[in-house]
């Protein structure tokens, strides 16, 4: 699924993109990545539901605004549909998220979840803090 123009393929959870959201700085970073193909974020329809729902309840935003930084992450992702998740993870709501990064054979998974940073590499997809991944980019 990797393309020749594209050096990194990345999932990001909800977690990293509150990390993210905070900053519009490295939102930017990223977007500027995106456009010069240097990486791909990949995202699915669970994965946009759980980050809008966690806008409102982690980050105390309004429904409408929740709604709005949604958009926006779809827009600069690319949608993947999911077609097999295993259970790996202590938090089943956990494993569509690696599902999603080995469908896509993913490099990393950007997460700030404990449980999801323990497994350090899990087949060949690495973990990382949203600021490592950012030393990387």
């Amino acid at each position: 699924m990797q393309s020749s123009n594209v050096k990194i393929y990345a999932v990001l959870d909800s977690s990293a993109w509150i990390k993210l959201i905070r900053s519009h700085a490295t939102v930017k970073l990223i977007a500027r990545r995106i456009e010069v193909g240097n990486v791909a974020i990949f995202s699915s329809k669970y994965l946009l539901a759980q980050v809008e729902r966690n806008f409102g309840t982690k980050l105390g935003f309004s429904t409408q605004k929740a709604k709005k930084y949604a958009r926006l992450i779809r827009r600069i992702t690319v949608p993947c549909d999911l077609v097999h998740i295993i259970a790996t993870c202590r938090d089943p709501s956990d494993d569509p998220i690696i599902a999603l990064a080995a469908e896509v054979k993913c490099a990393y998974l950007v997460t700030e979840d404990y449980d999801l940073l323990v497994l350090g590499d899990h087949d060949g997809i690495k973990m990382v803090t949203t600021a490592l991944f950012l030393r990387i980019l």
